[in-house]
């Protein structure tokens, strides 16, 4: 049996990534929105990256790719979406 992924909207995507955000990693005690600078207004950092990278290849069925995983992709929200 064979299941498709269907990958997101642009903006269903960053819908789900500004909820997952405040809600699972930041335990909704923070207000990220799209374009929040999450590592330089301390939202991320090292260890959380590495969740929402997670977040970001289930929510897209795909991996993404180690040349791809620099912190000019990871700013914001809406720099992940793009």
């Amino acid at each position: 049996m064979t299941t498709t992924h269907l990958i997101p909207t642009p903006e269903e995507l960053e819908r789900q990534l500004v909820r997952f955000v405040n809600g699972t990693m930041l335990g909704g005690l923070a207000n990220v929105g799209p374009d929040t600078r999450l590592f330089e207004d301390g939202y991320m950092n090292s260890l959380r990256i590495l969740d929402l990278i997670a977040a970001v290849e289930k929510l897209l069925g795909t991996r993404i790719p180690d040349r791809a995983v620099r912190l000019a992709n990871f700013r914001t929200i809406a720099t992940i979406v793009n």
